[in-house]
């Protein structure tokens, strides 16, 4: 139930704020007064999307706040999305704000939320139902969407459009896959060329830098012999060997009486050790180094072979190696090719066996649901002065599968006897279709109640009585009075007889300066909702009594 709505500095509209509460609240005014403007702030609580331009002149942003009692599915959301119960008791505020910059923000319970979440919310407490209404009920995939929520198929009618989808997925992956089957026979050519070349090398890592110290060692061995042998003689071996003076100078150190001279002497000792370490390294490595022109060339050609293959793949070692396993992974994934396409056309045949199973239960189970849909709605159209209309759900035989479907079926209707049914987008005018817009809306709203007794949406209605006459207004005012009965309906309505039997008048008008145009909206009471009846009428002393007849005691 919706008990406030406030709306500010959206687009002309300064600051309004309605209080609809139980039953029927009617809005009324001029076209293009700015009724639209308050279903505008409706559809952004509902997470429309938000633009800069709906930021009025009246400040930096535009604020749509909403005061509602919950319905238990609601409370049940707003604890997901808050980590908390509300009250079923306590109405909850729901509030959207649209900077001037575009930025969106959206609170519920003055917590900061998404603009997603604060719309999953609010679509389980408002169901608006715009002047395109109309329009979306020649739409049979509406038609097939209205019908499971007044049976409860929508679980069924989720499994067979997922499936679906699955479907149509499998099928563009597997037409990918051999559409590029001549292309990736092609790629794999080059790929396996590529790793041939790699296989001819086998390089391993570390390779590289082992190479280049082996033909450094190889172009210099004669050099290299050579100063081996020069550190033995120079160090230990030659007459003037440095190893037996800092021997005999360690001796004599040691036998000084000074402490700091004996460990001089000591240190000695140590750097001969060392030395010693140093002379046996170079004598053996002058036994292992042999000049060898064809290990020198030997190398030379092995690094040679690795640089040219690491100019072609990538630049360096690591590059080189990362080329190496991205093609073996290519070559596996081109292999697979085959052996995927098996797998999908598997899937495909899967799917679409899933799908009909699927379709074919959901068609079924459309058909009966129909038969006591259109029963209803058509009690509710002899109501509202079509008491010979046939409401029949027919399979259309031309349709092929969709997401919604797989068996295409819609409405059909006879509005006049003796004459053939045909589709809702041909056969009714335009006030049957706004009486059978209500009947069914009415049945839906029934059903959904009955389904779900802890509570009700607030319905609102954008001119769903256009192109009616006055006696049919005032059927169709009295339905929609009914249906407000323990919640909030609220119609936006040209209808004199309409405006006459809601609980609550508010009028919306645009008020004009030399420099400004703001919207106001104010609620008729008394002389001033007589006035406004009467005017709908047609002004003049007869529309003015007419008003008070159709006001009765509504006045007092």
């Amino acid at each position: 139930m919706l008990l406030e709505l406030s709306v500010r500095n959206l687009l002309i509209v300064d600051a309004v704020c309605i209080e609809p509460g139980e039953g029927l609240t009617v809005i009324t005014g001029e076209t293009g007064a700015g009724k639209s403007l308050l279903l505008d702030a409706i559809d952004l609580l509902l997470g429309g999307r938000a633009h800069a331009a709906v930021v009025g002149p009246h400040g930096d942003d535009a604020q749509i706040s909403a005061v509602i009692l919950p319905t238990q599915d609601a409370c049940d959301l707003v604890e997901e999305v808050l980590g908390e119960a509300p009250s079923p008791q306590e109405p909850l505020l729901l509030r959207r704000r649209v900077a001037r910059s575009g930025r969106s923000q959206a609170w519920i319970n003055d917590i900061p939320v998404g603009v997603r979440s604060l719309g999953a919310v609010a679509r389980l407490l408002v169901e608006l139902r715009s002047q395109n209404e109309q329009l979306r009920l020649v739409d049979p995939q509406h038609q097939q969407q209205a019908l499971d929520g007044f049976a409860g198929h929508g679980d069924l009618a989720r499994s067979y459009s997922q499936v679906h989808r699955q479907l149509l997925a499998a099928q563009r992956s597997l037409r990918e896959l051999r559409d590029g089957s001549q292309d990736s026979v092609r790629e794999l050519e080059f790929i396996r060329y590529q790793l041939a070349e790699f296989a001819a090398v086998e390089p391993t890592p570390g390779e590289m830098e082992a190479l280049q110290k082996r033909q450094e060692m190889l172009a210099g061995a004669v050099e290299w012999r050579h100063l081996c042998e020069e550190v033995v003689d120079r160090l230990g071996e030659g007459e003037s060997a440095i190893m037996p003076q800092i021997g005999a100078l360690a001796q004599r150190l040691q036998q000084a009486p000074d402490q700091a001279l004996s460990a001089a002497g000591e240190a000695c000792l140590q750097a001969n050790d060392i030395l010693a370490d140093a002379v046996r390294s170079c004598a053996a490595a002058a036994d292992g180094i042999v000049p060898d022109p064809q290990a020198l060339a030997e190398a030379d050609d092995r690094l040679q072979v690795l640089l040219d293959l690491i100019r072609k793949h990538g630049g360096s070692e690591q590059a080189l190696f990362e080329r190496w396993q991205a093609l073996q992974k290519q070559e596996q994934d081109l292999q697979d090719i085959e052996q995927r396409c098996h797998q999908l056309s598997q899937d495909c045949d899967r799917l679409m066996i899933k799908r009909e199973e699927l379709g074919l239960r959901l068609a079924q189970a459309r058909r009966e649901a129909a038969q006591s849909f259109s029963r209803k709605v058509c009690d509710e159209l002899k109501a509202l002065g079509m008491p010979k209309v046939k409401l029949e759900w027919r399979d259309q035989d031309d349709a092929q599968p969709n997401a919604s479907a797989f068996v295409g079926q819609s409405w059909m209707i006879q509005t006049n006897p003796g004459m053939p049914p045909g589709p809702l987008s041909k056969v009714p005018s335009g006030g049957e279709m706004s009486r059978l817009s209500l009947a069914m809306a009415v049945v839906q709203a029934t059903i959904g109640r009955q389904s779900s007794p802890r509570g009700a949406p607030t319905l609102i209605f954008d001119e769903i009585d256009s192109g009616v006459g006055g006696r049919l207004g005032a059927v169709m005012a009295a339905k929609l009075k009914h249906l407000a009965q323990g919640c909030s309906v609220l119609v936006v309505s040209h209808t004199p007889q309409m405006a006459a039997a809601a609980c609550r008048h508010y009028r919306v008008a645009k008020c004009q300066g030399d420099d400004n145009t703001v919207v106001q909206v104010a609620q008729m009471q008394g002389e001033q909702r007589v006035g406004e009846v009467a005017d709908m009428l047609g002004g003049g002393e007869a529309a003015l009594n007419q008003a008070k007849v159709l006001l009765g005691d509504r006045l007092t």
